[in-house]
């Protein structure tokens, strides 16, 4: 079995690399063994007859864990091993991507979560943590073409291999041509890295660090970490849809396959099919007072019956008057609309010794009257469109403030994506029954399935059993089992319904207040992984992370920063720093360690020029046939046909992506002088891991003049200002 690409090595790094060989060579075979093993067992479980209720259920979890197990080991392909690294007393440890042993029991690979596999990603020559040596592989089409040495022991005997030094094998691998999904990067993750991914799950950690500084690696690597190590229900979220979609294969290449990767769009029930236009507007819906307002018109709709009712029980007349509603709310814990009302009834049945109070029609029917029923879309919809509602309930606003919401809300039909969020958050004030907002035909085949499925666990139980006697009352367990995991329903909605012990959340910075509720609404532990840069939002943050986060429920945070530059040389990187420090002269940016890359390009063209096809032809030819290129331009502008390697994105979209080219096209379109434009180019500038070119037709924008400064003399065709500040 061929493992080394012998063509890629020297003959003494072949003769070191021998004995991995043969090592990687049984850990091939033994995947390969294992594969056909529960390919078989599979088989088996699926041909099995078995008797309905409790067996069928565990031979069904069988074939579930099988197939999980398949899934993974095929999704990890040949690159399953990482490196290996050699300790102080000669032992040798093969880190892989997950744990591997032979039929005899043996180690062949530690999972790289595991305390044993630490020191692969930890040690260093200040903490060498007993490593002499650690050496990586990194893999292609299912060869090994290059290994590279680090010697953490100074005082050992350094055997000459002829391997790449470390540092030049790492920055090698950074400028590999990037492909439409994002890679693992766990055979070079660097000890700064893993220190933060290993870091205690309890509480807020913030990961602050600029572009290229590896935070979504550091965020992907931590949602795996945290799912095995700490058995940890994990959920890993962002903003921004493109990025989601970049990132999903990522962890399945790490040996987690249940942490589901979602945007924040999949979390909600409702969709947006209005654009989101008005960025004041949408941040103003997103500010902290909306989420208030929104649990202020619920409280609006929270009243008590003003008169005496009187209840007919089965024994007796009982006369309530308005004061025991009163002392009953007294008692009450609840904070939810529906729950607390139902509080209410029981609470009003103990304080006049009748239970069945919380049952009496006149009593509920009063109590409805007052208190009445209201859905999500309801409420939001009266508090966006109702001035005195708004006035009300959001009386920090502005005049000028609820205005520009009405007019924005009053006769258009549909929710912008700024609306979702208030509708999540109305959601929960409310605490509606997932089932209370299902459609009938769709609650029908839910319930036509619950009651199959305990119809078959009652054959399956003894006569005498609780279970048994339970199905003389078996309604009520129909609508209660229904709920436990509705089927039916559509994947996004179901995931929107879970709850997580951890939730990391990728360009965090971009959250609005509101946003927030919607994530720690799924995590009532508040155990969240925070992972962005301050000076790419696009909306003012003045604040610390610490004060940040303390206002939207997550205090005492802890930061932990990343500050090299990975991916963006620095050719790229100082324009790039230019345009975000002269917006934003406190703005902390990473330093670039790349010295590789082409110059930034600003080119003017004449009026007539297809500026699109233009740009297209320039990514083509800067690819030379590898790689990904971005075309970034107004979302308005018309996408023609191109290449499969080059892709058109608006510059919201390019969030958290990577790509070998970029370019832009008429800036002045796409970045008007606002206090959003600054950042929005400097996110744009720094997806680029080797080119960068902007063509343009009108004058540049404000932000954008720091890029002439930094362009060969004579390339733009425009005098350049004063270096001093931008004009």
């Amino acid at each position: 079995m061929t493992v080394i690409a012998t063509d890629r090595f020297p003959p003494a790094a072949l003769a070191s690399l021998a004995t991995d060989s043969a090592h990687l060579a049984t850990v091939l075979r033994a995947v390969a063994d294992q594969v056909g093993g529960l390919q078989e067992r599979l088989a088996e479980l699926q041909l099995q007859e078995v008797p309905s209720g409790g067996a069928r259920l565990h031979r069904d979890l069988q074939i579930h864990e099988v197939r999980k197990r398949l899934f993974t080991l095929s999704r990890l392909g040949a690159d399953i091993c990482l490196g290996r690294f050699d300790r102080q007393d000669g032992s040798r440890v093969y880190v892989g991507r997950l744990g591997l042993r032979d039929a005899h029991g043996d180690a062949l690979l530690v999972d790289w979560r595991t305390p044993e596999a630490e020191p692969f990603f930890a040690a260093t020559l200040l903490i060498p943590l007993g490593v002499v040596r650690r050496r990586r592989f990194r893999w292609t089409d299912g060869v090994v073409v290059d290994s590279w040495d680090e010697w953490l022991d100074l005082d050992a005997p350094q055997e000459q291999t002829g391997l790449q030094d470390a540092q030049s094998a790492f920055l090698a691998s950074l400028a590999v041509s990037r492909t439409g999904r994002m890679r693992s990067a766990l055979a070079t993750l660097q000890a700064d890295q893993d220190k933060i991914l290993r870091a205690d799950s309890r509480g807020c950690t913030v990961v602050d660090g600029g572009p290229g500084t590896g935070k979504t690696v550091v965020a992907l690597h931590r949602a795996a970490y945290l799912a095995f190590a700490r058995q940890d229900a994990v959920l890993y979220v962002t903003k921004h849809a493109g990025l989601a979609a970049y990132v999903r294969d990522v962890l399945p290449s790490l040996g987690e396959d249940d942490v589901p990767v979602a945007s924040l769009a999949e979390l909600y029930t409702e969709r947006a099919t209005r654009r989101d236009v008005q960025p004041e507007l949408s941040r103003l819906k997103g500010d902290l007072r909306m989420v208030a307002a929104v649990g202020l018109a619920v409280a609006f709709f929270e009243d008590l019956p003003q008169e005496s009712i009187v209840a007919e029980l089965a024994d007796r007349d009982l006369e309530v008057h308005p004061s025991h509603w009163v002392e009953a709310l007294a008692t009450c814990e609840q904070t939810q609309h529906v729950p607390r009302r139902t509080e209410l009834l029981e609470a009003l049945g103990e304080l006049l010794s009748a239970p069945e109070l919380a049952r009496a029609p006149k009593v509920v029917g009063a109590l409805r009257a007052s208190w009445p029923d209201l859905s999500p879309a309801g409420l939001v919809t009266d508090l966006l469109t109702h001035r005195a509602l708004l006035a009300r309930c959001a009386p920090e606003l502005t005049p000028e403030e609820r205005a520009a919401i009405r007019a924005d809300a009053i006769g258009h039909d549909g929710w912008h994506g700024s609306d979702l969020p208030l509708l999540d958050v109305a959601r929960q004030r409310l605490g509606l029954d997932p089932v209370e907002e299902v459609p009938t035909a769709e609650l029908a085949q839910r319930r036509a399935a619950a009651q199959a499925a305990v119809a078959d666990l009652i054959a399956a139980a003894d006569g005498a059993s609780p279970l048994h006697m339970l199905s003389q009352g078996s309604t009520q367990l129909m609508d209660t089992a229904e709920l436990l995991e509705p089927a039916s329903a559509p994947a996004p909605r179901r995931l929107g319904e879970r709850v997580f012990t951890h939730v990391v959340v990728d360009e965090a910075q971009d959250l609005t207040a509101a946003e927030w509720q919607v994530v720690l609404w799924r995590c009532p532990s508040r155990s969240v992984t925070a992972v962005g840069d301050r000076a790419q939002c696009r909306a003012p943050f003045p604040q610390s992370w610490e004060e940040h986060l303390a206002a939207v429920g997550l205090p005492r945070a802890r930061v932990q920063r990343l500050t090299i530059n990975y991916r963006t040389p620095i050719a790229l990187m100082t324009p790039a720093a230019a345009v975000i420090t002269a917006a934003r002269p406190d703005a902390v940016v990473p330093e670039a360690i790349r010295t590789d890359g082409r110059p930034l390009v600003v080119e003017r063209v004449g009026d007539g020029t297809d500026l699109v096809a233009a740009a297209v032809v320039r990514a083509v030819d800067l690819l030379g046939g590898q790689g990904t290129a971005a075309v970034v331009l107004h979302p308005d502008r018309q996408r023609p046909a191109a290449p499969a390697d080059v892709r058109f994105y608006a510059p919201e979209e390019l969030q958290g992506l990577e790509m070998d080219v970029v370019v832009v096209v008429e800036p002045a379109e796409l970045w008007p002088d606002d206090e959003a434009a600054a950042p929005s180019l400097y996110v744009t500038l720094t997806r680029a891991t080797q080119a960068v070119v902007v063509l343009h037709c009108r004058e540049l924008p404000t932000c954008a003049w720091p890029l002439t400064w930094a362009a060969p003399a004579g390339q733009d065709g425009v005098p350049a200002p004063d270096r001093g500040a931008a004009p």
